[in-house]
């Protein structure tokens, strides 16, 4: 499915920072390996997966300072995460997180109204973000901060949005679909993932593609990660969209076809993948 669009045009209402007593606001060291080991653990917890540091740091505008944290000041662990690049006309948000661990804390927005101080303070005045139907409470926070949905961006876009409003009038909805125990699809097995797949579900597909294709060699299989990334593909998810590209570009797992390929990286792209984008200017 494609993501949703927001956009914010005007940074003269960034709140000031209010963090919880505990608490700092900092950017992320990229030197060192343990801190950038629970940013992934974070990432990946949050949305199902997490890009390579080197892929995050090639995309247009990434800056030294693009990964913000909040972290508890008594044991430095990340509490939140959100990430920012500075493009040449507007700022574009992404990854933006806050682990269950301090739920309540008011953390999603804390560090998300941090991104918009950056942007402002580098002379910013338009900042886009992309986020889903499944995220209530994450949209509720960016609507909190005065972003707009952009009704023309997909024609899917202005009934999905009348559904949202709908959740978000009745808190008791956001309560049923946000606060309940999640699971961390890392930790099940291939097993288990094809099953919770089997039925549907949208991150375990995607756990499972993931495993299949990064994992250690008794669990790689390019055939299952390539078949899973088409399932989940075919709906939309333009990252799925871009690792089948890149399949069907190396023939592992399908039959190679470069047309395909080209299909497939145009179809991410347009959704404003950037590795997508980047992987069609060598095309």
């Amino acid at each position: 499915m494609n993501s949703l669009k927001m956009i914010k045009s005007d940074l003269s209402d960034v709140p000031d920072a209010a963090l919880p007593e505990g608490f700092a606001l900092r950017t992320l060291n990229t030197t060192d390996e343990n801190e950038k080991g629970q940013w992934k653990t974070l990432i990946t917890s949050a949305f199902g997966y997490c890009n390579e540091f080197k892929e995050i740091e090639s995309r247009d505008g990434y800056a030294p300072d693009s990964i913000w944290l909040i972290v508890d000041t008594q044991n430095n662990a990340i509490a939140a995460t959100g990430v920012i690049y500075f493009e040449k006309e507007m700022s574009y948000l992404d990854d933006i997180a806050a682990s269950l661990a301090y739920a309540g804390k008011r953390l999603g927005y804390e560090i998300t109204a941090a991104l918009l101080r950056c942007a402002r303070d580098k002379g910013y005045t338009r900042i886009v973000l992309h986020t889903q139907d499944y995220r209530p409470a994450a949209v509720k926070i960016y609507l909190a901060l005065g972003f707009v949905p952009d009704l023309t961006s997909d024609e899917t876009a202005p009934v999905r949005w009348e559904k949202l409003y709908k959740i978000l009038a009745s808190p008791s909805k956001i309560s049923r679909k946000c606060n309940h125990k999640p699971i961390h699809w890392p930790d099940l097995s291939i097993e288990e993932l094809k099953a919770h797949a089997e039925r549907g579900e949208f991150l375990a597909a995607f756990e499972l593609a993931n495993k299949s294709y990064y994992g250690a060699d008794e669990v790689r299989n390019h055939v299952t990660a390539a078949h899973w990334y088409a399932q989940l593909a075919e709906q939309g998810h333009s990252q799925s969209q871009k690792m089948l590209a890149q399949y069907y570009r190396n023939g592992q797992g399908v039959e190679k076809n470069e047309m395909t390929a080209l299909l497939w990286y145009t179809k991410a792209a347009e959704q404003d993948n950037r590795e997508a984008q980047y992987q069609l200017g060598l095309c």
